[in-house]
């Protein structure tokens, strides 16, 4: 069959808590995956996220695994925490922003916040406000030293005026969700909150398929880490 339209452009985001819990078909609860040889509710066979069982029907789409492309699942975790790939950029995300105001250390981009940028996309966007505001030692509108960020392992660590202290995931979403609307427009990361993890989405089954050697199933590598 011809495709109608041809595609000129793909545009990749960031998943939110909220994309996950509107996109998954079911939630995680159990470490059980079977009850006797049938997959559990629940657990990461739930047959509403598709099976790799040829004599089971998919609980969402009611096909068979030969048509059913498989349905996300989800595990709601008890605390927010770091993607380990975003923590970096939270941190440079972090030194753009005075702590305390939330505003932008460099009053000049402020200008911009109004604007479409179209000289510099992506990356080179993100790395030019990113230097900009980075040489600020002095917030300009509340007038309070810029705190310092670094990385240690999987926590994120400020220290201002000879304190430190560990900045939870829980406080760097309450700060995305108090930044200014325009500002994750300005440095091309339109859905902030995604960068850190409170619903962890879970693979359909046909992605991590079990592997059989003769009666013994062996799980993949995915399930077994989920």
């Amino acid at each position: 069959m011809d495709a109608s339209k041809k595609v000129k452009k793909v545009t990749l985001n960031l998943s939110t808590a909220e994309d996950v819990l509107n996109y998954s078909v079911c939630e995680i609860t159990s470490i059980d995956n079977f009850e006797g040889d049938k997959p559990k509710f629940g657990g990461l066979f739930d047959p509403r996220m598709g099976t790799i069982d040829k004599s089971i029907i998919c609980s969402t789409c009611k096909q068979t695994s030969k048509f059913c492309a498989g349905h996300f699942g989800r595990i709601v975790l008890a605390k927010p925490v770091y993607y380990p790939q975003h923590i970096n950029t939270i941190i440079k995300i972090l030194q753009m922003i005075c702590y305390h105001c939330h505003r932008l250390m460099d009053p000049k981009l402020d200008k911009l916040l109004d604007l479409k940028l179209k000289t510099k996309t992506g990356i080179l966007r993100f790395e030019n406000i990113y230097q900009k505001c980075n040489k600020k030692k002095v917030c300009s509108h509340c007038h309070i030293v810029q705190s310092k960020f670094k990385r240690e392992n999987l926590k994120l660590i400020r220290t201002c005026d000879n304190q430190t202290e560990v900045i939870f995931p829980s406080k760097i979403l309450e700060i995305f969700e108090n930044l200014d609307h325009r500002f994750s427009a300005l440095i091309g990361v339109p859905k902030l909150a995604g960068l850190v993890c409170s619903i962890l989405p879970v693979a359909p089954p046909c992605i991590r398929p079990s592997v059989y050697t003769g009666n013994m199933r062996s799980e993949d590598d995915m399930s077994f880490k989920l």
